[in-house]
């Protein structure tokens, strides 16, 4: 089980640590969007950040993709009516529940109050898998330092590492059950 200092290991608490990390990748999505890069393979498109977690994860919004680090599933709720539980993919939880739940336990929800089947519980997800998310967030926080173009591309390289692992292993899992 994760505790709240995994989480939000580069400072700050709560609500100030999720604006922060939303705010921070919502200008870098637009100002990478903007970017003339010399490389073509160097051009990066940017996620849209989660709403429960705060990092960029999500190809589409509104589009009910689910988050690899803390697997809110993004019905569309925001900031406005976070209070409200929508019910649908993310259960009986509204988002400001989620995000709290975040901070303590590293998922939307508590362990073994489980809203999905596919949600892995503590039992259930492997160390690789828990090692891949630790891995992602450290790497976003890292982003969010001052860096150069090529040290964030190569930081963006660790991201795509991170889901080709969980990918594996989701795989890994379903041809083993």
């Amino acid at each position: 089980m994760r505790n709240a200092g995994e989480v939000d290991a580069s400072g700050g608490s709560g609500d100030e640590a999720l604006h922060r990390r939303r705010t921070w990748f919502a200008k870098y999505r637009k100002a990478a969007a903007r970017a003339d890069y010399r490389d073509p393979e160097d051009v990066i498109e940017v996620p849209y950040t989660c709403p429960c977690c705060g990092y960029p994860t999500l190809a589409a919004r509104n589009r009910l993709w689910y988050c690899a680090i803390c697997w809110w599933e993004d019905d569309g709720q925001d900031d406005p009516r976070a209070d409200e539980v929508f019910g649908g993919p993310n259960g009986i939880y509204s988002l400001s529940q989620s995000r709290q739940y975040f901070r303590q336990y590293g998922k939307y929800s508590p362990p073994n109050e489980n809203a999905r089947l596919a949600y892995p519980d503590e039992e259930g997800e492997s160390e690789l898998e828990r090692e891949s998310v630790r891995r992602m967030i450290s790497t976003f926080e890292a982003m969010m330092t001052p860096q150069d173009d090529d040290a964030r591309i190569a930081l963006w390289e660790v991201v795509k590492e991170c889901y080709a692992t969980l990918d594996a292993e989701k795989r890994r899992k379903n041809d083993a059950s």
